[in-house]
């Protein structure tokens, strides 16, 4: 990926882009050859459909899309599933689908989060989501009800929606596994998402 965003000259004045053995890839990537991905975001966007959450968070992330310029047809389908998928994690507790919704909602550091050009913004789930992530991430800082221009009726709206949430998804209260920055899931050094592991559920 990072090859491919400097054209084939400038490659050879950047040290660790100069020959394509010398990137560093995983071990279980080596040899893999773009011809052996091809479909990779229809198989993405089938897994997420049947349920599995690990899949519904990724796609929702812009995983799987065919280069950092997607085809119309990927940025359409990501358009139509992106928000259900998100919500769909985030119903089964994933708490790095909370960061991801919560970054979409609330508008914060949207240059990465793609999912924030496929909802209508909502002030009350913004709201909502800000307060749970009050109790998810430690030392968090929740802004008020009226900072974020809500009436009473909003902010009880908002209230009643984290308390939902909290009583069922989020029961478990685990902090995200990447923080706040969840570009970090794409951080294959780390290796900080299997999908190809078996659902937990």
């Amino acid at each position: 990926m990072r090859r491919s965003s400097y054209a084939p000259w400038a490659r050879n004045q950047i040290p660790e882009l100069r020959t394509e053995e010398g990137e560093r890839v995983g071990e279980d990537c080596s040899g893999v050859a773009e011809a052996d991905v091809e479909g990779r975001f229809e198989v993405l966007l089938d897994a997420a459909k049947r349920g599995h959450a690990p899949s519904a968070l990724f796609f929702a992330m812009g995983g799987g899309m065919s280069s950092f310029i997607p085809a119309p047809d990927e940025i359409r389908a990501f358009r139509a599933h992106a928000p259900r998928l998100a919500w769909q994690a985030f119903a089964a507790g994933d708490s790095d689908a909370a960061v991801l919704l919560w970054r979409a909602y609330n508008r914060v550091r949207t240059d990465f989060v793609y999912l924030a050009a496929a909802i209508d913004p909502d002030p009350v789930k913004a709201h909502a989501l800000d307060l749970l992530m009050g109790d998810l991430v430690p030392g968090f800082v929740v802004g008020t009800a009226a900072e974020a221009g809500l009436s009473k009726a909003q902010a009880a709206q908002a209230e009643a929606m984290r308390a939902e949430w909290r009583a069922t998804a989020f029961a478990h209260g685990k902090p995200p596994r990447y923080g706040m920055e969840i570009e970090r899931l794409f951080d294959w050094d780390q290796r900080a998402m299997d999908l190809c592991a078996p659902d937990p559920r």
